[in-house]
């Protein structure tokens, strides 16, 4: 008999302490998806036909609170049954949005464009963060694309969003490449050979490079610097040259080689060079002089069909022939 009566008082005190049945209960924080705010937004439970639009909607992306006096006065405007009405309590409501950031909006112009992601960046003008409601649909679209890749890479588009009221975004920007090009981890001096451990490769824009950059590290390898090169600069082909293998006044052996034959006559260099350099050198038993092709550390491969010339009528000396 006293457990039914400790369940009977436990009903009652339950009973007390709910809101009566039919009675509104308050939302204390909704997110709207539109821009303005209706009672049921603010109160759960409104019978049929008690809805009304209160006001606007805070900015996309923002909120406000909506004190317990406040309420209280709207649910009396509008006969709202609200027994818990309190000063104490509040309502936070949210404009809710979807914000699209530089990101999203190079995704989506590369999937527009057909990008790849290796070798090419875009470059937004004057953009900021895009904030639409919640309404928008699930992915926007890219309208009005004008692209030109052969010509400028400049691109121009309008990013629509499906809304109550059409919403476009202008966007502007450039599309530029970039290549796998040498640079070095640290600086060189002039003479100084270009070593593995001192050659890397970057990925730069294909536009601020000069024609001659180097895009093999192999390519440089066992040249020498012909000046400083700085760390962290794109390397190209005028700056390296072959390490000496021939100075000026040098023995050299000259190598004259047609389908027919091959001759080989001793001589002296007229200049110094690397490897693959054109030079002069003389023959002192003719006292002529050849053009030659250098091919190894002291030979020379005179070039078929180039006349000699005598000495004499270069400005040159040379010594000890």
């Amino acid at each position: 008999m006293a457990a039914k009566i400790h369940l009977r008082v436990l009903g009652l005190l339950a009973t007390l302490g709910a809101a009566p049945a039919g009675a509104a209960t308050l939302h204390t924080e909704v997110v709207l998806h539109g821009d303005k705010v209706r009672l049921s937004d603010l109160f759960g439970g409104l019978p049929p036909g008690q809805d009304a639009t209160l006001g606007d909607a805070p900015e996309l992306g923002k909120s406000y609170t909506v004190g317990g006096p406040q309420l209280t006065a709207i649910a009396a405007q509008y006969g709202v049954d609200w027994p818990e009405a309190s000063p104490l309590v509040s309502t936070t409501v949210i404009h809710g949005a979807r914000t699209y950031g530089r990101n999203d909006i190079v995704r989506l112009l590369r999937n527009a464009l057909h990008l790849p992601e290796n070798d090419t960046d875009i470059e937004l003008s004057n953009f900021t963060p895009i904030v639409v409601s919640l309404d928008a649909g699930a992915t926007p679209r890219l309208t009005h694309i004008s692209y030109t890749p052969n010509i400028s890479g400049h691109f121009s588009a309008l990013l629509a969003f499906d809304l109550p009221t059409p919403t476009e975004f202008h966007l502007v920007g450039d599309v530029t490449r970039s290549t796998q090009v040498v640079v070095l981890r640290h600086a060189i001096r002039q003479g100084d050979p270009v070593l593995p451990e001192n050659v890397t490769l970057v990925m730069m824009r294909e536009d601020g490079l000069a024609d001659d950059t180097l895009h093999d590290a192999t390519e440089a390898l066992g040249l020498t610097a012909r000046g400083t090169i700085g760390a962290g600069s794109p390397v190209g082909a005028r700056q390296l040259v072959h390490p000496m293998l021939i100075r000026k006044n040098m023995p050299v052996v000259m190598s004259y080689n047609t389908p027919s034959m091959h001759v080989t006559v001793s001589g002296l260099a007229l200049e110094s060079g690397g490897r693959d350099d054109m030079i002069r050198a003389l023959n002192p038993g003719t006292r002529m002089v050849v053009t030659g092709r250098i091919v190894d550390h002291s030979v020379i491969e005179v070039i078929p069909g180039m006349v000699p010339t005598p000495f004499d009528n270069h400005s040159g000396t040379a010594h000890d022939f």
